[in-house]
């Protein structure tokens, strides 16, 4: 995360103010500390190091497991482990099933969140394609986050579920076809932020929620270390900075802390491995067709992870030759192993899913592919890198740290895994 925030009138210059009117929470999907920890991009991330010289930042921030789009932000919202929070992986998995629809809903979420706390306090929430965000009434003005799928077109949805004012203002800023953009990152980044600001200039909500993808999009595309990302990344910077010009002209700026913040990293891959390949090889999973006639053990993939499930979680026999079937095929042709088997009792002290048997943590450059059948692919996600820090002074930060959000906002998060992070309220500078 980078963190800016306004000083107390009339208090000495060097402390910073502990209570914001106003916060606003941008998740750049995919982001990573050295996009704009060297000076070297200065020239396509102008914005971005700007704050990060004015304000607070970390090098590294220590994301839940697994590390996925829909788990990281979940725990961004709610303070808590995937344990918990129940979001485990951006889709649902319901055997035959290997993928269902997305952990769009905010009854998927099972504990409390940043809005529903908010709310109740009487605070205005505002939140423009945030995960796990649709069919609550707690955010005053909300445009949740879906994409077509089996379950039906994104735009159906999207319209069912935005509240009317955000939906007239999709028409105003993003034309009359405006469904047509979601589909294109760039382009849905750029109808987001436009809204966003709109709201901000003529509603001032105390919290608004944004998350911006293209950046994920681009290192999926065209691998992470691809300069063809500084394209996202300049867009990017663009976006946050009318962010900063809206909250100027909305004469908010002195009471407004504005928090960047990334979900998950990115590493490149040599190849894939496919485990349900192989459970169908060995009969315990049986097709018919492309779908799934029978099953025992199934594999949920999770980007650079992958949770087994068992069809009977009391069935010991299928459980022991499972686990030693992957022991078994662990290893490539020159004898360097290709994942690391994560015990259930490390599963949970990891606060990560309860429900698989075990999980398969996949060694770098290996992707884990979520089909029957073998096949290559080219880019992974890894374990998220995300920044928040109090200029630069502690190397690493957790994301669940989320209760710092709503101390800012002038209340409370008991109960949660993260921590009110106390030394970016006051400096020493």
């Amino acid at each position: 995360m980078l963190w800016t925030y306004c000083l107390v009138p009339g208090m000495a210059k060097d402390v910073l103010r502990p209570k914001a009117e106003h916060v606003i929470l941008v998740s750049i999907d995919g982001f990573r500390p050295h996009f704009y920890l060297s000076d070297k991009r200065k020239a396509i991330c102008k914005t971005m190091i700007t704050m990060r010289k004015s304000g607070a930042y970390a090098k590294r921030v220590l994301p839940p497991y697994p590390s996925l789009t829909y788990p990281s932000h979940a725990a961004i919202i709610t303070g808590v482990s995937p344990a918990r929070h129940k979001i485990t992986a951006n889709t649902k998995f319901r055997p035959p099933k290997i993928e269902d629809r997305g952990f769009w809903f905010a009854r998927d979420v099972k504990v409390k969140t940043l809005w529903e706390r908010a709310d109740k306090v009487g605070l205005k929430i505002a939140s423009l394609s945030w995960p796990s965000s649709a069919d609550t009434q707690s955010i005053d003005w909300n445009f949740p986050e879906f994409w077509s799928s089996a379950s039906g077109p994104e735009l159906y949805r999207m319209k069912h579920f935005a509240t009317p004012a955000v939906l007239k203002l999709a028409d105003k800023f993003g034309g009359r076809y405006w469904g047509r953009l979601l589909s294109k990152a760039h382009k849905r980044d750029t109808l987001m932020t436009e809204l966003a600001v709109e709201l901000i200039k003529t509603k001032k909500p105390n919290l608004v929620l944004l998350h911006l993808i293209q950046l994920d999009k681009y290192q999926h595309r065209y691998r992470p270390s691809s300069r063809r990302i500084n394209t996202a990344l300049m867009r990017v910077d663009q976006l946050i900075r009318k962010l900063r010009h809206a909250v100027e002209e909305a004469g908010i700026k002195d009471e407004t802390a504005m928090i960047l913040l990334g979900d998950h990293g990115f590493s490149k891959v040599d190849y894939s491995i496919a485990p349900n390949a192989l459970l169908v090889r060995n009969g315990f999973i049986t097709m018919q067709g492309k779908k799934v006639k029978s099953w025992k053990a199934m594999v949920k993939n999770t980007g650079g992870s992958a949770g087994v499930y068992l069809k009977d979680v009391t069935d010991s026999k299928t459980l022991r030759a499972v686990r030693a079937l992957f022991e078994k095929n662990n290893y490539d042709e020159e004898g360097e192993p290709r994942y690391e088997i994560i015990e259930k009792e490390e599963l949970l002290e990891l606060k990560g899913p309860s429900d698989p048997v075990f999980y398969l943590e996949a060694e770098p450059l290996i992707y884990v592919f979520k089909v029957f059948k073998w096949r290559l692919s080219w880019i992974r996600q890894l374990n998220a890198v995300f920044c928040t820090n109090h200029l630069g002074q502690k190397e690493l930060q957790k994301s669940l740290d989320t209760p710092t959000v709503a101390v800012l906002l002038g209340f409370e998060m008991p109960k949660t895994d993260g921590r009110v992070l106390e030394e970016i309220l006051i400096t020493d500078k």
